[in-house]
């Protein structure tokens, strides 16, 4: 039964995207609801599979058959603690963002949908993948729609914007796919019966490369290349301010809330399990530029006008935390440690998972906000919360949870990264959380000259925000508070489970 749930939640979306091929290009209205349709199923299903794991014990589900035999490929599916969370992030914002594109897509309507639902797709496919072969197959192929819904309807410069996000993150991919193949013929040569396996589970077990630290230092090299530009973090982030600014505002908040988290995913599911010493010898590293993201991002920030350009290099920022747990966790779970490495990778799972909530009504925001005032730059903008005040309220909301104010969703994750890496690296705990003074700043920055003082000419034009792009945003600002209130309901004991075994395997030599 899990199996075919998991199929459901996959296929649907590609259902849809295939019908909106037979409804005429010049029903716009019949096609952006079929498209909605589409996306709820999924959404269903995650929140059905998200209940069903917290009442479990963390026993993973999963369900595979035969697809290449003759290459031991399998088409095999499975969530856990890791993929649940990823698979609601993406579940909802494909149907917010569907929804918030009614009526603002006005040219190549029907292609438009049919990218977003393909988008969604891939997506989840990754994220429910158990095959390594599958992850890459879906992990390359989610670039497709993506470099269409930049290039199509972007900004001006959004075909450079375009091409620059899909050829760097191509690259990272070739990089992906030498490790993939290198794992596959090691594990002929480990695995007892002496055939090769994609199995992301039993790659994981067999502990390819014990006692080989020269090969896993370099396999997660390359596979960290190829996650760390897809979350992105320094230096690996250039693609991200073209490819965010150009972005009509809902593809952003997929970009930035969902397929961003593929490289954090990538990290926990792939390149810590699979290569314990490698990660390792790259903790420090990984560290290192973790601290300059949270720094380099922040600072930046601060210097922008661009509100869309400030919300996009706070999002670097805040990744850096991410990388920071990643190191923290893999150098805590060496022998004689005493700090406890699910503590930052707990925080991970959290943060990875608010960000995404947090960005995607941020860069929705901005979205609204631009199309009213014709432009982003704070220097038009002032007094906005007379003329505006239900969406600034929101948007104060949503800059408060990105700031890590206790009571949101944004407190928790940062958290735990801090608390679990200070034993691990404290100098660099230490830097990262003068980054959260420095985020706060830019936020109240921007906020200053958005919402208070004298109002501008811009701002006077302004019209609040309409029941359609309330119901586009409340949602993610409700889950700000709920689990900003109750983070037991995402750390729940079944989510535990899936990090102590992470921890387990990051233990080994």
């Amino acid at each position: 039964m899990p199996f075919l749930w998991l199929n459901l939640l996959i296929f649907i979306p590609l259902l849809g995207a295939f019908a909106l091929a037979f409804i005429p290009r010049n029903n716009s209205r019949s096609i952006e609801w079929a498209a909605l349709l589409s996306t709820v199923p999924p959404l269903l299903i995650a929140a059905f599979l998200w209940y069903s794991w917290v009442q479990s014990d963390g026993t993973p589900l999963s369900g595979s058959v035969e697809w290449i035999p003759s290459l031991h490929i399998q088409y095999s599916l499975g969530v856990d603690g890791f993929s649940i969370p990823m698979i609601g992030l993406t579940a909802l914002l494909s149907s917010l963002c569907v929804f918030y594109s009614f009526g603002r897509i006005t040219t190549r309507v029907r292609e438009y949908y049919i990218f977003m639902l393909l988008l969604e797709c891939f997506l989840l496919g990754v994220f429910c993948a158990r095959d390594l072969f599958l992850f890459y197959v879906l992990f390359d192929a989610s670039l497709v729609p993506m470099y269409f819904l930049i290039a199509l309807w972007g900004g001006e410069r959004s075909s450079y914007a375009a091409i620059r996000f899909f050829l760097y993150t191509l690259a990272g991919s070739a990089a992906l796919l030498i490790g993939v193949l290198w794992v596959y013929f090691r594990s002929a040569a480990v695995d007892g019966t002496g055939e090769p396996t994609f199995d992301m589970i039993e790659l994981a077990r067999l502990n390819l490369f014990h006692g080989a630290p020269g090969a896993q230092f370099v396999l997660f090299f390359l596979f960290g290349v190829a996650f760390a530009i897809k979350i992105p973090i320094f230096p690996f982030h250039t693609w991200l301010p073209d490819a965010y600014v150009e972005a009509p505002s809902a593809v952003t908040a997929m970009l930035a809330g969902a397929m961003g988290k593929m490289g954090v995913y990538g990290f926990l599911r792939l390149a810590l399990p699979l290569f314990p010493e490698g990660a390792r010898a790259w903790s420090t590293p990984l560290m290192v530029l973790g601290v300059i993201s949270v720094i380099y991002g922040a600072f930046v920030a601060l210097a922008q006008w661009d509100l869309k350009r400030l919300v996009a290099y706070s999002s670097v920022s805040h990744m850096g935390f991410v990388a920071l747990g990643l190191a923290a966790g893999a150098r805590a779970a060496s022998v004689g440690s005493l700090s406890d490495p699910k503590v930052p990778l707990s925080g991970v799972l959290f943060e990875m998972f608010a960000h995404g909530i947090i960005t995607g009504a941020l860069f929705l925001l901005v979205g609204m906000l631009a199309e009213r005032a014709g432009i982003r730059s704070l220097r038009e903008l002032g007094g906005a919360i007379r003329t505006a005040p239900v969406f600034v309220i929101l948007f104060v909301t949503a800059m408060f949870a990105s700031m890590a104010m206790p009571g949101l969703m944004g407190f928790w994750g940062e958290l735990y990264i801090l608390l679990g890496s200070f034993g691990s690296f404290p100098v660099g705990t230490g830097l990262c959380a003068i980054g959260i003074i420095i985020t706060a700043g830019f936020f109240v920055w921007a906020l200053q000259r958005m919402a208070y003082g004298t109002t501008s000419e811009v701002s006077a034009r302004l019209s609040d925000v309409n029941s359609r792009e309330v119901g586009s945003v409340v949602p993610l600002v409700v889950i700000m508070f709920l689990f900003g209130f109750l983070p037991g309901l995402y750390l729940s004991p079944s989510f535990s489970v899936t990090v102590q075994q992470l921890a387990g395997l990051l233990g080994r030599s």
